[in-house]
């Protein structure tokens, strides 16, 4: 008798193609930076933040994305490389075409390397913002599927709501630790499982219950009215561009990234 598989894929695979392909910090903001040039960015700044949490933000004026291309594309590990940009004429602002920097459809994922939590925010001109929160640390969990953890994903339509949309993901995110966010009871229990049998792992160990850090992003208050002031234009409907928060940066991973090193700023200006 003969029969057919398919591979699975551990959520812990999210988190070796991230921090575990980039070597250090210059090299996953340089990652990120490739992004905003394959956006056709004009600008694109680093911002650093003290407070608690500690937080960086990168930020650039070009095409963002819409709620369908997060989906289809943001998050879709190992998308198509192609080298040169197969982004429209009309979403390059004038630009002449540019050969695409990022090529192995992973960049996005050095996020992960400079704060266990990211939050994106993008916007295509004359449309709405899009915010979409990853916590990493989920992706560390050795007995969960990938496709066992929901990325909470929002539509809004001005900057000001950014602070509520926040919550909002976050109280969703943590959700991911009960499998509230599944269908099925069983499809439940075995997330509650995975959870239970990490814990224990960890506590054999040594080490402390990882769900309890994760389970506090709810109540984080982060300074983004503060940030936003530095994201030229994002509060007119004209704008377009992504801005990428990296929340708790250093955050369980000391001397691994040291970000006060680097000077913020413009990156680059065409």
């Amino acid at each position: 008798m003969s029969t057919t598989g398919h591979f699975q894929t551990r959520a812990r695979a999210i988190d070796h193609l991230g921090r575990g392909q980039i070597a250090d910090c210059p090299t996953a903001v340089t990652e990120l930076f490739k992004n905003a040039h394959d956006a056709y960015a004009r600008n694109v700044r680093l911002h650093l933040f003290d407070g608690n949490p500690r937080f960086g933000a990168i930020f650039d004026d070009g095409n963002g994305m819409s709620l369908e291309e997060v989906m289809t594309k943001w998050l879709v590990v190992g998308t198509e490389s192609k080298l040169e940009s197969d982004v429209p004429r009309s979403e390059r602002f004038g630009l002449a075409e540019r050969t695409k920097l990022g090529e192995k459809g992973i960049g996005r994922l050095s996020a992960g390397f400079l704060a266990p939590v990211t939050l994106l925010v993008t916007r295509k001109k004359q449309s709405k913002f899009v915010a979409v929160l990853v916590d990493w640390r989920l992706f560390e969990n050795p007995f969960l599927l990938v496709t066992d953890i929901e990325i909470p994903i929002e539509e809004f339509t001005t900057i000001d709501e950014l602070r509520g949309v926040f919550k909002r993901l976050s109280e969703q995110s943590v959700t991911n630790l009960d499998g509230s966010g599944v269908g099925s009871p069983k499809e439940k229990q075995r997330i509650k499982d995975a959870w239970s049998a990490w814990a224990r792992n960890e506590k054999s160990n040594g080490n402390s219950n990882p769900s309890a850090a994760i389970r506090s992003l709810a109540g984080l208050k982060v300074e983004f009215a503060s940030a936003c002031e530095h994201w030229t234009g994002c509060e007119s409907p004209e704008f377009h561009g992504t801005g990428l928060f990296m929340i708790q940066l250093n955050h369980e991973q000391p001397g691994a990234v040291k970000l006060r090193g680097l000077a913020p700023g413009p990156v680059f200006t065409s």
